[in-house]
């Protein structure tokens, strides 16, 4: 009997091993798809956060351009106190400062005393003071403070929340005088924020670097007034590498969350996109409820079956050997099993290819086998890290390509390559993930940020970055540059008599007029308003300007057909030429403005080429 019970006991006790590697099993696909349902949440954490990020910098950007533009013009009026005394000319430059700028509610100036001076809205009827704003104090008591972002807080006019981003006002002498505000209704951010948003429950935040909380999608104001320095963020945040992802429960309404942070490029900000854990893993908690219980049904039928294995053994040795050597490559192709997965040899050619593959690319397996890489891959690029961080220590790689599916069509895909051993022999593992959402989303934001929304012409940054460049080449070529700055003449009274909708029609028609007399290699961009400013590269002197300058003025005797009305519409436009009126392109704006103001003065519908003159008479007001 023990010669006969020992094969049993034998059986047994191989049955035990069996059950506890079934669990062991079991476990660490649970646990591996975790960390792949996380790491899948922090991949996309990122992107959105990216997306955001770049957003903000390009919203402030904005901003800022515009309130050194609405400054400048002030300082045009005179860099004493008599500058702040006409309001009305104060407000009717805010007006067209802030036009063609969405996310800007309200542009207002103050005195030194914090008293509202202009505002680019309705004029409110009671007395405003902002003295009491972090804002101005700030502005107020340190002349280097430059651009500042606030904490947000209700206005006295909107009675929304909203942040400002101020600059100070100051005579030749340093002397404070008050602050120039843009204020942003705090929806704006939110509105952009939960339209990205992966998830229901997931958050993003806007954090200046001093811990302050400046927007929160969805919005909390108890949080406004907290101090986050020592929380989990800013402990988490490593200058150096300035982005990061981690665990942690919320401070603000204390659920545990996936966080993803950036600090911003440009300005002292931090963004923030956290996802929801628990909604993040619920398909991963539905997948370990249908594994716990298959496995306790198998723990059930586990005894039933060492019966049958005792007849089986021989046909499972016989099986072993086929399932050893296929059990490293099923685990390589499988583990990922949602991305494009390529199994290639020394030369290139394809040996496995997951079933995903054939999805993504169109073809049948028996296709993919045994072809070369080059039939699929079109292009590769690998841009060094911008942190200089080196590659992984596992050897994987990572580079963005684009790959031909076999209809023909192309598409972008990120990269991540690995060395893997299989049955002695090396071989690459390519990990392929479509990503041409995320490549149209960026195009999205790009667009939107060069480009403006109306005339569809390039945007002031835009128009900065060409005329700094121009500036450039013509110092070495020993060339000029002509600029033109150009105002509508009378267009108020276009809003005014027919409505915005007629006055958008104008600026639309005046971009097409303006375009069509130019060179290819000219650049001409709304600034605001009803202003437009024109580069002119290469040009041999003054006359090749003014000749330009004149096709414009000839398109705009002709009347503007608005609907069944037409209304002459003419333009005033002032010159200014590289190297004699300016050496940068802020200074030969400003002069090209200022020749615009002489022939405004003049009559309008002319040109003035500019020479400097004394500044305007006090109270006159600029019409246009």
């Amino acid at each position: 009997m023990r010669q006969g019970e020992h094969p049993r006991h034998t059986l047994w006790g191989m049955g035990g091993l069996l059950l506890l590697a079934a669990l062991a099993l079991a476990v660490y696909t649970l646990v591996s798809l975790r960390m792949e349902t996380l790491e899948a949440g922090r991949r996309t954490a990122e992107v959105v956060n990216l997306a955001l990020g770049e957003q903000i910098e390009l919203t402030l950007e904005a901003v800022d351009l515009t309130l050194k533009g609405a400054r400048d013009s002030l300082y045009r009026q005179g860099r004493d106190a008599s500058a702040l005394n006409s309001p009305q000319r104060l407000e009717e430059s805010l007006r067209d400062h802030r036009a063609g700028v969405p996310s800007i509610t309200a542009l207002f100036v103050t005195n030194d005393h914090g008293d509202l001076i202009a505002y680019s809205g309705p004029v409110p009827g009671t007395r405003i003071n902002v003295s009491d704003r972090d804002y101005f104090l700030a502005q107020a008591t340190r002349r280097d403070t430059g651009l500042y972002i606030s904490t947000a807080f209700t206005g006295r006019i909107s009675q929304r929340w909203q942040i400002a981003l101020s600059r100070r006002l100051e005579d030749g002498g340093g002397k404070f005088l008050g602050v120039i505000v843009a204020a942003i209704d705090i929806s704006y951010f939110e509105t952009f924020f939960t339209s990205v948003l992966p998830q229901k429950d997931s958050s993003a935040l806007l954090f200046r670097q001093d811990g302050r909380l400046l927007v929160r999608s969805p919005r909390v104001e108890s949080a406004f007034a907290r101090d986050f320095r020592h929380t989990e963020l800013f402990t988490q945040i490593d200058m150096p590498k300035r982005q990061g992802t981690y665990e942690a429960v919320s401070n603000i309404d204390d659920r545990p969350r996936l966080v993803s942070f950036r600090v911003g490029e440009r300005f002292p900000v931090i963004s923030t996109v956290s996802l929801d854990l628990h909604e993040l893993l619920s398909p991963w908690r539905l997948n370990a409820w249908r594994i716990g219980l298959t496995a306790a049904v198998s723990i059930g039928l586990f005894a039933g079956l060492l019966s049958v294995i005792n007849r089986q053994l021989r046909q499972m040795e016989r099986q072993s050997e086929e399932l050893a050597a296929s059990e490293e490559r099923f685990h390589h192709l499988v583990e990922h099993g949602a991305d494009t997965l390529l199994v290639l040899d020394e030369v290139g050619r394809i040996v496995e290819a997951n079933r995903q593959a054939c999805t993504s690319l169109g073809y049948r397996r028996e296709e993919l086998i045994g072809c070369n890489m080059d039939r699929i891959e079109v292009s590769a690029s690998c841009p060094p890290e911008p942190d200089g961080t080196p590659p992984a220590e596992d050897g994987t790689t990572t580079a963005e390509a684009r790959y031909r599916r076999a209809g023909g069509e192309e598409f972008p895909v990120e990269v991540r390559s690995s060395t893997v051993r299989l049955g002695g022999r090396p071989l690459l593992l390519i990990q392929a993930r479509d990503i041409s959402e995320r490549k149209a989303l960026q195009e999205l934001l790009e667009r939107a940020a060069k480009y403006d929304s109306l005339t569809g012409l390039p945007t002031r940054p835009v128009f900065i970055d060409r005329a700094e460049q121009a500036l450039v080449m013509a110092g070495r070529m020993h060339r000029q540059v002509g600029f033109l700055f150009i105002d509508l003449d009378r267009f108020k009274a276009v809003n005014d008599r027919l409505g915005h909708a007629a006055g958008d029609a104008v600026l639309k028609e005046s971009a097409v007029r303006l375009t069509a007399c130019l060179r290819q290699m000219d650049t001409v961009c709304r600034f605001g308003g009803d202003e437009f400013v024109v580069l002119l590269p290469e040009v041999d002197g003054e006359e090749d300007v003014r000749v330009v300058a004149e096709k414009i003025l000839q398109s705009f005797s002709e009347p503007f057909q608005l609907g069944a009305a037409a209304m002459s519409v003419t333009a005033s436009v002032g010159m200014a030429l590289f190297p004699e009126d300016g050496q940068d392109a802020e200074e030969l704006l400003c002069h090209a403005d200022a020749a615009m103001y002489q022939a405004k003065q003049a009559g309008r519908n002319d040109l003035r080429a500019y020479h400097p003159a004394p500044a305007a008479p006090p109270g006159e007001a600029h019409e246009s």
